[in-house]
C-alpha cells in the first residue's frame, strides 16, 4: 500500500490523522502523511508523531522506503516497543521550517523569472537559497534583480501546482524531475499566474505576496557562462507563527 501524500494536495496542512502500518527499528510507516521527504533542493520536513496516549515521537525526516515503491518512512529518535500496526496517531510537521522553505523556494522561482536563463543547480537552507544559471553575460546587477523580484511579490500572483507531460518541459530548466507515485508518468510543475511555468517537485506558497521581503545578497559570475544568485528571506513573517 502506497502512502497517501497529503502535502501534495495541501502544502499548508500541518497535521493529519493516520494509522501505523509498519515499524522497524526507529522507522515508522503510516497510511498517510504530511511529511515532505525532501526532493531536489527542498529539505525534508521535521516534526513529531503523537500517539493516542499522548506520547510524542520526534521525527527527524521522512524518506522513501528502499524496497517498497511509493512508501514513505518516518525516521524517529526512538520508537516504543508497544507501538503496533493499527495504532492511531497524529503526524505533525514543524510548520515554521516548512513555511520558511516554501518562501525561499518560491523566491528562487521569481529570481528565475527576473533572470530568464537555464537554471542548472540550486540550494535551499534555513532562510536562504541560491540558484546557478547558464548565461554568457547579464545586463542587470543584484539591485536590479531584487527590484524585479519585489515587483512580482507585490503583484500577489497566484501560484499553483499542476501535472503535465514530460514533453512539455521548459528547455530553460535543466533540473531533473522526480516521478511521483501514481503520477502516470506525468511530472509536477509550478505555475505562477501567466509569468512562469516550470517543472518543480518542491512545495510552494499560494501567492507571491507571501514571499515577503527578500534580499539578493550576491549575484556573481562564477566562470565563463555561469552566474550564481544568493538570496535570503526576512524571517519575521505573519504567516510563520
Amino acid at each position: 500500500m502506497q502512502t497517501v501524500l497529503d502535502f501534495l494536495d495541501d502544502p499548508y496542512r500541518v497535521e493529519t490523522d493516520a494509522f501505523v502500518l509498519h515499524r522497524q527499528g526507529n522507522r515508522i510507516v503510516l497510511d498517510r502523511t504530511v511529511f515532505y521527504p525532501g526532493i531536489g533542493i527542498s529539505p525534508a520536513d521535521t516534526g513529531k508523531i503523537i500517539l493516542d496516549d499522548g506520547r510524542v515521537l520526534t521525527v527527524n525526516r521522512g524518506a522513501w522506503h528502499d524496497t517498497m515503491p511509493g512508501v514513505l518512512e518516518h525516521f524517529c529518535d526512538t520508537v516504543p516497543d508497544d507501538l503496533l500496526p493499527g495504532a492511531k496517531v497524529v503526524a505533525r510537521i514543524d510548520w515554521s521550517s516548512r513555511f520558511s522553505a516554501m518562501r525561499v523556494h518560491t523566491a528562487l522561482h521569481l529570481v528565475s523569472v527576473g533572470f530568464p536563463y537555464p537554471m542548472i543547480d540550486g540550494e535551499l537552507l534555513a532562510g536562504w537559497g541560491s540558484a546557478t544559471f547558464e548565461a554568457d553575460k547579464t545586463g542587470i546587477d543584484a539591485r536590479d534583480l531584487e527590484n524585479l523580484v519585489e515587483t512580482l511579490v507585490r503583484r500577489r500572483l497566484a501560484i499553483e501546482a499542476i501535472w503535465t507531460a514530460q514533453s512539455l518541459r521548459d528547455p530553460r530548466t535543466r533540473v531533473r524531475s522526480f516521478i511521483w507515485p501514481k503520477s502516470q508518468g506525468c511530472i509536477r510543475a509550478i505555475r505562477i499566474a501567466d509569468v512562469d511555468l516550470q517543472p518543480c517537485d518542491g512545495l510552494h506558497l499560494r501567492n507571491t505576496e507571501e514571499v515577503g521581503l527578500i534580499k539578493v545578497v550576491d549575484f556573481l559570475r562564477l566562470s565563463a557562462g555561469l552566474y550564481r544568485c544568493d538570496i535570503r528571506v526576512v524571517e519575521d513573517h505573519p504567516a510563520q507563527g
